[in-house]
């Protein structure tokens, strides 16, 4: 139960236990707080009997002057004595205590020397003398900007009223704390200043930032619509590539096709024993022709025939003009058909070591 140092507050309740119908007792409040009260009634004849753990309710009505409040509540017997009881609340009463305590009288009319113990004494004696601090440290930064503005102008000291028992403030003290509190002052502005023009600043950056966005999301849209045009070339680029991919495999597999056959075509055997080595003997007459190689010198061109005959490849040379210079072409003809002079063509490359010949037609 809590115990406090100030007035009481007479208030009329009334009390009823739960389970009987008695008439209600009148009670003095001895003390209130927000788990409890302790209340003061009188035994009479036909007043019922309190036990510790009944449940009574109660009903407070406060007074003063017009006003009149009535509050109802559910409480629970702790204690009981002669002419007391003690009663604690099922809830927590936060809201009773702020009506209770505007009706209370001045502390200090009921306070006596030996209730007020010395650790409240001098914590009420710093807090005066903090007190009287502040309002000097005011009245002296009051005085300093008068004096700023009229310097020639004399002022009265203004006179304070310190408490009793006060000891005065030192003029070094008042004006250390003149100057911390102006220091404060300074302080908040510098802070309130710095945090505006930050968020200036912020607001600028975040509006350039929408601008560079806008502009961008613009500039690939306008990309957006000079790329769909390409996007149709590119498929269709993709398409031919497609196409000339297969064409070229369909080459290739030709190709082999015709170079397998004319390795099967059949090669005139030369005797065993010759007694002089022939070139290679090819029909006459025919209309195809195979160009071994083409050089511009004609020693190059007569040096070749002569490593050509030697490999039993019978070839001669054909001086032709091509863009008004002179081009010794190394060729063998007479072939009829073209599988004929492509055969005797691949066998003329293995021999001579080329990579390639030009078969064409007179």
């Amino acid at each position: 139960m809590e115990r406090r140092n100030h007035t009481r507050i007479a208030v009329n309740l009334k009390a009823a236990l739960v389970d009987d119908q008695a008439t209600p007792t009148g009670c003095r409040v001895r003390d209130v707080s927000k788990g409890g009260m302790l209340l003061q009634h009188e035994h009479h004849g036909n007043a019922p009997v309190f036990h510790a753990g009944d449940a009574v309710d109660v009903r407070v009505s406060l007074r003063q002057a017009d006003e009149s409040k009535v509050i109802p509540l559910s409480t629970t017997i702790t204690r009981v004595e002669e002419n007391s009881i003690g009663v604690e609340f099922v809830q927590p009463q936060s809201q009773l205590m702020k009506l209770v305590e505007p009706y209370r009288l001045d502390k200090q009319e009921t306070l006596t020397a030996g209730s007020t113990s010395p650790v409240s004494a001098s914590t009420s004696a710093r807090a005066r003398r903090r007190r009287f601090a502040i309002q000097r440290a005011r009245v002296q930064f009051a005085e300093t900007m008068d004096t700023a503005r009229e310097p020639v102008a004399e002022k009265k000291q203004p006179v304070l009223e310190r408490p009793p028992g006060e000891e005065p403030v030192t003029g070094k003290g008042s004006r250390r704390l003149f100057y911390i509190g102006l220091l404060s002052l300074l302080a908040a502005m510098s802070m309130l200043l710095l945090d505006f023009n930050n968020r200036t600043n912020l607001e600028d950056r975040m509006s350039a930032l929408e601008s560079a966005i806008d502009r961008q999301v613009s500039s690939l849209a306008m990309l957006r619509a000079r790329l769909a045009p390409t996007d149709d070339h590119t498929s269709e680029l993709s398409a031919l590539n497609t196409r000339v991919a297969s064409l070229a495999t369909s080459f290739a597999a030709l190709e082999a096709r015709i170079s397998q056959d004319a390795m099967q075509a059949a090669i005139p055997e030369i005797p065993a024993t010759p007694t002089q080595t022939q070139p290679q003997s090819v029909g006459s007459g025919g209309p195809w022709v195979i160009n071994l190689v083409s050089l511009y010198d004609q020693a190059a061109a007569n040096q070749f025939i002569e490593k050509a005959r030697a490999k039993d490849i019978r070839a001669d040379t054909n001086r032709i003009l091509v863009k008004g210079q002179q081009v010794w072409r190394v060729q063998v003809d007479g072939f009829q058909t073209r599988d004929e002079a492509s055969a005797y063509g691949d066998t003329s490359k293995e021999k001579l070591g080329l990579n390639s010949v030009w078969i064409f037609k007179k």
